[in-house]
Order: structure tokens, then C-alpha cells, then sequence
């Protein structure tokens, strides 16, 4: 069995909690099935798990950082099913869901194969319209910027600037070099979807590389924990059990992604020498 096969072949699907009449949004309805072509309601769910039952009786205010970034991403991946939208989550939560200790500040989803006509403002619209006491629209940074942002908040009267308001990134293939995926190349990891290991390591060394030639300081500050991200990737117990990995496969790297990646390894490992050895294993020339 392949690298790809071994690892969405891997199903890890609790339920999720239901609604509760304390006022957030953890939707139970929908768990991703990676052989279908679509999120699908079980038909027997069965009982929520005690760590997430605590959580659902919780009110906003008694929400950890890492509970809040949990629901958000339960929440938009069910948003998004429910308007017929197959996602996947990328960046440092698809990492915290793997296992990673570090917690996420935001949510990054991959719609897979959206309808082409549907921008990425559109779908925040979308998922706006169909949740509208749970999602909200903010402003960029820039004030030049054409997008606004989405953010997720637990409850309806919560205030925007609370430690639970969570950024929520809609991205679709294409856009940083992010592929073209199916559902069958998504793995599944606490009731939630995600890109494959492979194409996550490279996402995440590619965000560790463009803040490290940004000029604006605010994403060069993100350089340490883009680092802690990569290395924790690196580690042989992710990496082992799946197999050798294909880094010229075009389903998932294009070749000048795969040639950008290529040289990020070498600037990687000039900045963290001991990952050398790791990067070696996985078949990349790191000098």
C-alpha cells in the first residue's frame, strides 16, 4: 500500500456533540466519510465523548483558547456540508488534530472542488447567511483589501474582541499552490477532515518560507511557531507507518510547487541543521 493509500485509508470518526441549549454552535450532524463524495449523517451515532460532552456544557466564557478553535473548525466544516461543500482543514490545526501539542490561532479550510463560480467571498456569504448568529465578516488590515475576513464566535451576544472570536480562513485548490483533493484523499481526526500528511508538511513549509521573506514583521514574528509546526511534522512517528512518499505526484504537487519545495527544504535545514537527517529520510536533498 502507497504512502496516499495507507494514510486516507485511516478513519478516526467520534461523534460529535450535539447543540445544546447553552448557546453555542456544535453541530453533531454531519461526520465526513472519506469513501463517499459527500458529508453523510450516520445513521446510529452513538454517545459523545466525555471530553466533549464537558465541552458542550460549557458556556463561552468558560471556553479554553483550544476549546474555542475546536468548535470553530467543528462548526464551519458543518456549515459548509450543510450548503453541499466538501472541505478539508490545513495549517496548525490540521497539525493539533494529528497531534500536535501547540494550539492554533485560527482555522484554515480547503473547500474541495467548490462550484467555479463561487468566489471565496462568496462562500463566507454562504456560511454568513446559513449561520448568521455564529459567523461574522470583519474587515482586513489593509485598507486597500477587496476580502473581508470570518471569524466564528460561540455565542451570539459574545463581544468581538473575546479571547473566543476565531479567524476562519475559506481558501479553494489553486491558491497557494493548494490541490485539487476528493474526499477520498482525506483523513479523519476527531470527527474532523484533513489534508493528506504530506501535502500538510509541505503547506506548512511553505508558510514557514514566506514569512521568512516577508517584509512586514508581523508574519516574520510567525516564524517560530511555522518552525515548531514543521519539525513536529518531521518527527518519525507521523511519518513511519505511512510509506514512501511521492513528492512528484501531480494530484498533489504541481512541479514548480514541488521545485519551490525542494529549495525550501535546503533553506530549512540551513536554519535547523538536525532536521537535516529527517528531510533525507523522506527523500529530499538537503545541501
Amino acid at each position: 500500500m502507497g504512502f496516499f493509500e495507507a494514510y486516507s485509508s485511516k478513519t478516526d470518526v467520534p461523534p460529535a456533540p450535539p447543540k445544546t441549549d447553552r448557546g453555542y454552535f456544535l453541530p453533531p450532524k454531519r461526520v465526513f466519510n472519506p469513501s463517499s463524495t459527500s458529508l453523510q449523517d450516520p445513521s446510529k451515532p452513538k454517545a459523545p465523548l466525555e471530553k466533549k460532552g464537558k465541552l458542550a456544557r460549557k458556556s463561552a466564557r468558560q471556553l479554553t483558547f483550544g476549546e474555542s478553535r475546536l468548535l470553530a473548525a467543528q462548526a464551519v466544516v458543518n456549515a459548509l456540508g450543510d450548503l453541499g461543500l466538501n472541505c478539508a482543514i490545513f495549517g496548525s490545526m490540521a497539525c493539533h488534530l494529528l497531534g500536535s501539542p501547540r494550539l492554533p490561532n485560527d482555522v484554515d479550510i480547503l473547500v474541495l472542488q467548490p462550484d467555479t463560480s463561487m468566489t471565496q467571498e462568496e462562500i463566507k456569504e454562504k456560511i454568513i447567511q446559513h449561520q448568521p448568529d455564529y459567523f461574522f465578516l470583519h474587515s482586513a488590515r489593509d485598507p486597500s483589501a477587496t476580502y473581508r475576513i470570518l471569524h466564528y464566535r460561540p455565542t451570539p451576544d459574545i463581544s468581538s474582541a473575546s479571547k473566543s472570536i476565531v479567524k476562519v480562513d475559506i481558501l479553494l485548490p489553486g491558491i497557494m499552490h493548494l490541490p485539487f483533493l476528493t474526499p477520498t484523499d482525506i483523513t479523519i481526526r476527531s470527527g474532523l477532515p484533513i489534508i493528506p500528511y504530506p501535502v500538510l508538511l509541505l503547506q506548512k513549509l511553505q508558510a514557514w518560507d514566506d514569512h521568512r521573506l516577508s517584509e512586514e514583521e508581523r508574519y516574520r514574528k510567525k516564524l517560530p511557531v511555522d518552525a515548531k509546526d514543521v519539525i513536529w511534522l518531521l518527527a518519525p512517528s507521523n511519518w513511519e507507518k505511512m510509506g514512501p512518499a511521492s513528492w512528484n505526484d501531480r494530484r498533489f504537487f504541481e512541479e514548480g510547487f514541488e521545485k519551490l519545495s525542494r529549495a525550501r527544504v535546503i533553506a530549512f535545514c540551513m536554519a535547523y541543521p538536525t532536521t537535516s537527517e529527517l528531510w533525507s529520510r523522506l527523500g529530499f536533498t538537503t545541501y
